[in-house]
C-alpha cells in the first residue's frame, strides 16, 4: 500500500482491528489505485478488502484478467452487454448494490 498511486481510503477511520468487550472485528479496507499498473489493482483478496482501480472502459475488459466477482456502475448499454458477456468474469454487480443485502442488480454466470 506504499506504492505511488496507492490510497488506503479506509485507514482514516481507525484501526482495522476493533476490539469490543466480548468479541473482535475487521473493518472493510478500500483501496484506491489511481491505474490498472499498480501492484494492488491486480491482487485480489477476499472480505474485507476491495481495490478501486482508475481504468478507462475501452481498456477495461482487457486489462482486468479473470476475476471472482466484478462490480461496475455503468449505464452505458453497449459496455454493460460486454461485461455480461465477459466470459473471464464469474460474478458481475451491474449499478450500485447496498452492502447489507443482496439486490436483482447481482447477475450470475452459468460456466
Amino acid at each position: 500500500m506504499h506504492e505511488a498511486g496507492v490510497e488506503h481510503v479506509t485507514a482514516r477511520y481507525g484501526a482495522r482491528l476493533v476490539e469490543k468487550q466480548r468479541c473482535g472485528y475487521l473493518r472493510p479496507v478500500v483501496i484506491h489505485c489511481d491505474s490498472p499498473d499498480r501492484t494492488l489493482a491486480n491482487t485480489e483478496f477476499m472480505f474485507p478488502f476491495v481495490s478501486v482501480v482508475r481504468c478507462p472502459q475501452d481498456e477495461m475488459l482487457g486489462r482486468i484478467g479473470s476475476t471472482l466477482v466484478g462490480s461496475a456502475i455503468s449505464y452505458d448499454e453497449k459496455f454493460q452487454r460486454e461485461l455480461v458477456d465477459a466470459t473471464h468474469i464469474d460474478r458481475l454487480n451491474l449499478g450500485p448494490v447496498p452492502t447489507i443485502q443482496s439486490t436483482g442488480y447481482s447477475h450470475t454466470k452459468e460456466t
